[in-house]
């Protein structure tokens, strides 16, 4: 029997990870948009755009010529980006014989119909069997050769294991599933619980908060796929949990990279700009956002993120770490006015959708921006930080840090930072750097640095607190 030929669609880094996996099982062509590209994966084995230095397999072929990739195909595997996926399929229909595989690698939803990457196969292509290959695969590991695995789904199981033998290697791992709609919602929300642990991890909250963000995002993902149809068993394991976890934590995770930068006060489109690579948990994140309020399903986390500025230009961080970053640069009434929008996120009705529910992200918003800013609370090479700084507007300033069996009281006021022990044993902290030991039964006091003279920032329009001074 003859073994099925494969066209890979989209040259990009994952798409000829896969095509030069699959060129060890048999004959593989890659689609390439640029001539130049196509000819030198063909001649030279390498993708110098997309995988520099990484050599590919000897036997893959590639074309510029989308009616070439078609017509030769027994099985498709789409792997350009979602916001060309709907025009690539179209073009595609032309040439396509029947009845053929098309399997999505697109990790995202389609923008303005918030549709799911096999929802747009079968409306371009009816007839034609959809699914989806997905799970934890950053594409520089995979084409290295490091141990890896994904999930392919298809409708008909009989489908997915022929595909599992036309994508599998020996350091490649491939399951099989019929639970399409989940397989598709978890690599495509994945990317936005990625932006969101990158965040914190640019705030420098700590281990702690990147693994509340991460499971409690998959808690999301979950409720979120379940509600279109997925079945809630997809979500823990490689599609979901897995594929959260590698994007979320690994520095070579685009998405997380874009949520470190944000929170560290770059805006998307500085981020992306001059990039080749596409980061799709910035459109994922307003698509999940948008699916959740139509389904009626509470996703605090995924909600969060229109505001904080992946879909808004004008909003590049939320209030919360705006406040934080305020005061770390010295912008202390900002810090404040930022404050009030996170406090009063419901209470004021700040953006006219308390109708929906409320928002617990509010109050830890809050805390972020109380705790993180004016307490200056830093988790920094094994050890509490603390630059505490108070606007004229607060006079006090008192909360308890928990750390390693130990209780910290902080007490701030206009003058100086009182740290008490009230549980544990002795701690060491840094008071603007300078270390301080702190014990029961005694108070260690220091005074506050004030901040440097700055001139009262200009904000552009949109970007000022949405809350009145």
């Amino acid at each position: 029997m003859r073994t099925p030929r494969l066209t890979v669609v989209g040259a990009g880094s994952w798409g000829a990870t896969i095509a030069s996996l699959a060129a060890r099982n048999g004959p593989v062509l890659l689609w390439a948009r640029k001539p130049e590209l196509a000819e030198r994966i063909t001649a030279a084995h390498e993708n110098p755009d997309y995988l520099p230095e990484q050599p590919l397999h000897p036997d893959l072929r590639a074309t510029s010529s989308l009616p070439d990739a078609a017509e030769q195909a027994d099985v498709i595997v789409m792997a350009v980006p979602t916001h060309a996926f709907r025009q690539v399929l179209a073009e595609l229909a032309l040439h396509i014989r029947p009845w053929i595989p098309v399997v999505s690698v697109a990790k995202g939803f389609e923008e303005d119909t918030d549709k799911r990457m096999t929802e747009v196969i079968q409306e371009e292509l009816p007839g034609h069997p959809a699914g989806v290959l997905s799970g934890p695969t950053l594409a520089k590991e995979v084409v290295e050769g490091l141990a890896s695995a994904a999930v392919v789904a298809m409708p008909d199981l009989s489908v997915a294991q022929r595909l599992q033998s036309l994508l599998r290697t020996r350091r490649f791992r491939v399951y099989t599933a019929t639970d399409v709609i989940g397989v598709d919602v978890g690599g495509a929300v994945k990317n936005v619980i990625a932006i969101a642990a990158g965040m914190a991890d640019g705030l420098g909250t700590g281990d702690n908060t990147r693994a509340l963000v991460i499971s409690r995002g998959v808690s999301e993902m979950t409720r979120l796929g379940v509600a279109q149809g997925g079945r809630p068993a997809t979500f823990a394991g490689l599609t979901g949990l897995g594929d959260a976890i590698a994007t979320s934590i690994s520095p070579l995770s685009r998405n997380r990279s874009l949520g470190v930068r944000i929170a560290q006060g770059r805006t998307v489109d500085e981020v992306t700009q001059g990039s080749r690579m596409v980061m799709e948990g910035v459109r994922a994140s307003r698509a999940a956002y948008e699916i959740a309020q139509k389904c009626g399903v509470d996703v605090p986390i995924i909600s969060e993120q229109p505001r904080a500025g992946l879909q808004a230009p004008h909003r590049p961080v939320s209030a919360c770490a705006q406040a934080a970053l305020a005061v770390e640069a010295g912008y202390l009434r900002l810090a404040y006015d930022y404050l009030g929008e996170a406090a009063l996120m419901d209470l004021a009705d700040v953006e006219n959708n308390t109708r929906d529910g409320l928002h617990i992200a509010s109050l830890a918003g809050s805390w972020i921006a109380l705790v993180c800013g004016f307490g200056g609370v830093r988790w920094r090479a094994d050890t509490l930080h603390f630059a505490p700084r108070l606007p004229g507007k607060l006079s006090r300033l008192a909360f308890s840090v928990h750390v390693r069996q130990r209780c910290l009281r902080v007490e701030i006021t206009g003058g100086q930072a009182s740290y008490t022990l009230t549980e544990g044993e002795p701690i060491q902290i840094q008071h603007y750097e300078e270390p301080v030991t702190v014990s029961r039964g005694t108070v260690q006091s220091r005074p506050l640095h004030p901040p440097p003279p700055r001139p009262e920032p200009t904000s552009p329009p949109g970007r000022r607190p949405q809350r009145p001074r």
